[in-house]
């Protein structure tokens, strides 16, 4: 179920999303970032993402992605269609939780140093293959990998 609070969408009774509060370092392509309270934990470091209304939403692939317990990987916590009050319209939303430290690039553009090829490996290809065969496992097929 959803609903507004003031200029704010509530997703699953519980995440309260705020549009006045965008994380531009959180948007995902053409996805916009916002932050979000749990009205149940208001410690827990949450954001939402608001899927291109253009592009169609595979709901399917989101409730099979929440059932992955993967630390490499960002789970959705709740998802829904709300009323997104800064454009008057229906918005699809999903919650997750807000990732620990920062983006590895700051921007696609960016550079950053050559990490030595056994961090290659532990840091980014031994995580990456893990949540890749969880995807498998769960019959998802990611769609959005970049280098």
């Amino acid at each position: 179920m959803t609903g507004n609070v003031g200029g704010a969408a509530i997703v699953a009774e519980r995440y309260q999303v705020e549009p006045e509060k965008p994380l531009p370092d959180l948007d995902e392509g053409s996805a916009k970032a916002y932050a979000v309270t749990d009205l149940r934990d208001p410690t827990s470091v949450l954001y939402a993402l608001l899927p291109d209304q253009e592009l169609p939403l595979r709901i399917t692939a989101v409730s099979k992605l929440r059932r992955i317990s993967n630390n490499h990987f960002l789970r959705p916590m709740a998802w829904d269609t709300v009323n997104w009050s800064p454009e008057g319209r229906r918005r699809p939303v999903i919650v997750y939780e807000r990732p620990r430290g920062a983006r590895v690039f700051a921007t696609p553009k960016a550079r950053i140093e050559p990490y030595r090829e056994e961090a290659l490996v532990r840091r980014f290809l031994q995580p990456m293959v893990s949540v890749l065969e969880d995807l498998s496992y769960s019959a998802v097929v990611h769609r959005g990998i970049r280098a």
